[in-house]
């Protein structure tokens, strides 16, 4: 009785610590997002130059392909993005992008990015 026990206790335990390994990096939870279109340099240079980063989720139809990356980056350019600094990772449908609070808000920022990506079926939303 006392090793069916441990056994059973045993194949729990195995059984959590393989979920739990599967769930650290599924690529769906807002930390792997951020984390799949963080990029340093980015970051610190808009902290010097007292810009925001907006994380964003990219929901609707799977984006694919190169076309798809350019529509996404373009955008997020047009909806008040600084030029050369969004990222986007297709493969966790996220994006990321500095932009100066003083001229967009990152609500004005979103709400430009749809527009442009409306007729494709696609929307940004803030990753939180």
């Amino acid at each position: 009785m006392r090793i069916e026990r441990l056994a059973a206790r045993a194949l729990m335990a195995a059984g959590l610590a393989l979920a739990a390994g599967a769930a650290a990096a599924c690529g769906h939870c807002v930390e792997d997002r951020i984390a799949s279109v963080y990029d340093h340099a980015v970051i610190e240079s808009a902290k010097a130059t007292h810009l925001e980063i907006a994380f964003l989720a990219v929901e609707g139809p799977q984006p694919h392909g190169d076309a798809m990356r350019r529509a996404v980056l373009a955008a997020l350019e047009k909806g008040g993005g600084v030029k050369r600094t969004a990222r986007i990772s297709l493969e966790t449908s996220a994006c990321s992008i500095a932009y100066d609070p003083a001229k967009v808000s990152l609500r004005q920022l979103v709400e430009g990015s749809n527009r442009a990506l409306a007729a494709r079926g696609i929307r940004l939303v803030e990753l939180r």
